[in-house]
């Protein structure tokens, strides 16, 4: 009996210190706000979990729908833990499925797993309202410049704003003429987006 209590009280002890160890290495997600925001990525400390303790991350989280020009956009964002520079950090990923007014399928990850090269990759919140998230865009024309950062932007609880700002103007030789960018390059021609669930 005496054996069974003593090991009752290490297995309490050691639980409790693994606790404690955890909540010292979680920081909240909105640590990564303030350090953008400054421009001082450098704030960030090293080898921690920058964790969506106040769920700002929840409003964009599921399926949701738009239209834009001549085509319709339809995403699934989830929540996913990633890995960026040392640190886990909540991130968004948004799976998406671009098709024009005549039922032509332009692009589609929406049958891939988290971790497909294509899908948008979140960021970081830009405000300190937490409306408008930034995620890395990369098109699978990446190398003619289908790249940029996407923006949603909160409108009201159940629709927001989508566009990307491409990151170059320049195409690279080689690369067909025209606007590569299947979603729209600006807030004034951007897609609104509707929940769906």
């Amino acid at each position: 009996m005496k054996t069974y209590i003593i090991l009752l009280i290490t297995l309490l002890i050691t639980l409790n210190t693994q606790a404690q160890i955890q909540d010292v290495t979680v920081r909240s997600l909105d640590t990564r706000t303030a350090a953008y925001d400054s421009q001082n990525e450098t704030t960030l400390e090293k080898n921690k979990y920058y964790k969506d303790l106040n769920n700002r991350l929840g409003y964009y989280i599921g399926e949701w729908e738009g239209s834009y020009a001549d085509k319709a956009l339809k995403i699934e964002n989830v929540q996913y833990k990633d890995m960026i520079a040392n640190n886990h950090v909540d991130v968004i990923i948004t799976k998406y499925k671009v098709t024009t007014n005549a039922g032509e399928e332009l692009y589609n990850s929406l049958m891939y797993g988290p971790m497909f090269s294509f899908h948008i990759r979140g960021s970081h919140f830009v405000d300190y309202e937490y409306t408008i998230y930034k995620s890395w865009y990369e098109g699978d024309q990446a190398d003619c410049n289908q790249t940029g950062w996407m923006m949603m932007k909160k409108i009201n609880e159940n629709s927001f704003k989508l566009w990307v700002e491409p990151s170059v103007e320049i195409l690279p030789y080689g690369c067909p003429e025209g606007d590569l960018h299947i979603l729209p390059t600006s807030e004034e021609e951007a897609v609104v987006m509707t929940k769906q669930n």
